[in-house]
């Protein structure tokens, strides 16, 4: 699958931003890489509350998220 960027994503990279939430440390880092490895930019969090103070501040283009998490 390939996501192209839309037009307002002209002023940071060209990959998309993807945030990955995953609370299991070697799950997050396995997952990261395998994302990161297609050539898109991942931003992570371990946890809800993370998960959405990141969301605030990079805008991702998509978040990847584990069902059952702490803090939210």
């Amino acid at each position: 699958m390939t996501l192209h960027p839309t037009p307002q994503h002209t002023t940071r990279s060209a990959q998309p931003h993807i945030l990955l939430v995953e609370d299991t440390d070697d799950m997050r880092d396995m997952l990261e890489f395998l994302i990161a490895s297609h050539g898109f930019t991942v931003v992570t969090a371990s946890d809800g509350v993370e998960a959405m103070d990141t969301i605030a501040m990079e805008r991702p283009d998509l978040v990847v998220t584990d069902l059952r998490m702490p803090r939210m």
